[in-house]
Formats: C-alpha cells, sequence, structure tokens
C-alpha cells in the first residue's frame, strides 16, 4: 500500500472516483508471461490505489503497487512493460474499451520517451492518445513505472481539455502524490 498514490496525496480539489483494492495476477495483462515476473508477486504484494479525479473535469489519476520477492524480477518486469509488444497491447485494449463504449476513437502509442526517463527510477513511460477519426487529439492517458529496488509504482494519468490553470494543478498534485509514495517506499527500505 505504501507504493500507491494514496487520497491523502492529493489536494482538496481532488475527489475520489474509485476506492482502491488489492490486486491480484491478471493472465490477461499486457505485462503477464507465463512463469515471469507477475506470477512471482504473492496475496497482498499487488496493490491498487484510488482513482482520483480533479473536480468535475474529466481528469483521472490512479496507481498500481507492485512488490516483487527481489529486485531482478522487478527489473524484469520493468523489461516487459519497455517492449513495444507491451505498448501494442496496452493500446489494443484501450482500444476494445472504446469499442465496447460506442466511440470510433483511435487509440496509438504516441511515445514512449519522455524527458526525466532513467532518472530517480522512472524507468518506463507510455503515452497514448484517443483520437477521432479526423486524427484530432481527444484524450491523453500516461503511464509511468518507477521502481525502486524490487517495489514498482506505476502512476497512469488520463485528462482532455484541461484550462492551463487546471492542468497546472493536475501535474503539480500528480508529481506531491508520487512524491509521498516514493517517500514512503524509500522509508521502508
Amino acid at each position: 500500500m505504501a507504493g500507491t498514490l494514496q487520497a491523502a496525496d492529493f489536494s482538496a480539489a481532488w475527489t475520489q472516483y474509485a476506492p482502491g483494492e488489492a490486486r491480484s495476477v491478471d493472465p490477461e495483462s499486457c505485462a503477464y508471461r507465463p512463469g515471469g515476473a507477475l506470477t512471482l508477486i504473492t496475496n497482498g504484494g499487488g496493490q491498487a490505489g484510488p482513482t482520483m479525479q480533479l473536480g468535475q473535469t474529466g481528469a483521472f489519476t490512479s496507481s498500481l503497487s507492485l512488490a516483487f520477492p527481489d529486485e531482478a524480477a522487478a527489473i524484469d518486469y520493468i523489461s516487459v512493460v519497455n517492449s513495444d509488444a507491451w505498448a501494442t497491447c496496452r493500446a489494443q485494449q484501450f482500444q476494445q474499451f472504446q469499442a465496447d463504449n460506442g466511440s470510433d476513437s483511435v487509440v496509438t502509442v504516441a511515445t514512449r520517451d519522455e524527458p526525466s526517463l532513467h532518472q530517480n527510477g522512472f524507468e518506463s513511460y507510455a503515452q497514448f492518445n484517443v483520437s477521432a477519426t479526423d486524427g484530432t487529439v481527444q484524450r491523453y492517458i500516461l503511464s509511468s513505472f518507477y521502481r525502486l529496488g524490487r517495489e514498482v509504482i506505476n502512476e497512469n494519468e488520463e485528462y482532455a481539455g484541461l484550462s492551463d490553470a487546471d492542468f497546472k494543478l493536475y501535474t503539480d498534485t500528480n508529481y506531491a502524490a508520487l512524491t509521498a509514495a516514493y517517500n514512503r517506499v524509500s522509508a521502508l527500505a
């Protein structure tokens, strides 16, 4: 639980959209490989933080914390999420969600790069764009992975159409919440 972004990490401008929960190994996960790192996570080793919403905007943040039995397994997991196969699978899952909800939007992998990647435990990143059929981006989905020893924090952000002030609040608060989770995990080491 220490590695998840918690409701108390967010300012009063945010509300809890959905509660956190324990997560078990899901063979449908894009990071699942038979005998791979995810299969080594024992009960309680996977925790989802609450999904938080910025006011009444369509901006959300969620997190997942995975405690592997050792650092080698965490490194193996990061290698999987850094793969093209993982990114393609996630884009397909997001695409299926669009179709299941009656949208003809197109989901693409926009980038796997970010200026601060490979610094301070930030080991993987993916930006997915949800676009109208004419190519206009409607939503952004960002997935960031931080490894601290044997623990991995996955932060997910989803937003669209924020004013400059709301976007600044969104990014600043996400950074503060991630820092709080990072510090909690570091204190346990």
